[in-house]
């Protein structure tokens, strides 16, 4: 009965939808990427820092585009938030990430070893989710050189022929 004098949940909906984009503006107005980065490096409101980067990504991509090394790390684990960070740098236009990414990527693919399969799976979700075909391929060759049972297994799960072929 409360709930239908005072508009129910819907109206709270809207205010506190209202009450975020104002805090959002006060947010984006501070020092964001610094916050961000704060956030980051606690690692206790991990998820929050990347659905608010998610929700700003393609408006404020310079904003996301200083985080790259931090959403990258999140992207290549195998954690609740991965899938997050990675539509983050997918939302990113190329010309606003690829600079800072490539890097980490090359970073990545040379340090394949049996004890970092995960990061390794996880960089393989982000260069599918990127359409890095040419990467993959790279990846795989890579990978298939290995004498290493998990890093071939991961190599098998790799769609398309290794580099080369």
């Amino acid at each position: 009965m409360i709930d239908l004098l005072f508009g129910g949940p819907w109206k709270r909906l809207v205010s506190a939808d209202r009450d975020y984009q104002e805090a959002k503006a006060d947010f984006l107005n501070a020092d964001p990427v610094e916050e961000l980065r704060k956030q980051f490096r606690s690692a206790s409101d991990i998820h929050a820092a990347l659905r608010f980067l998610d929700a700003i990504a393609w408006s404020h991509p310079s904003v996301a585009g200083e985080l790259i090394p931090e959403v990258f790390y999140w992207a290549c684990m195998q954690a609740r938030y991965s899938g997050l960070a990675r539509r983050i740098l997918v939302t990113l236009r190329p010309r606003d990430r690829d600079a800072e990414l490539e890097p980490l990527i090359a970073a990545e693919m040379n340090n394949l070893t049996a004890d970092r399969w995960d990061q390794i799976r996880g960089l393989v979700w982000l260069l599918e989710d990127l359409g890095r075909a040419d990467v993959l391929a790279e990846l795989k060759t890579r990978l298939l050189a290995s004498a290493d049972e998990e890093l071939l297994d991961i190599a098998e799960d790799i769609d398309g022929p290794p580099e080369g072929v």
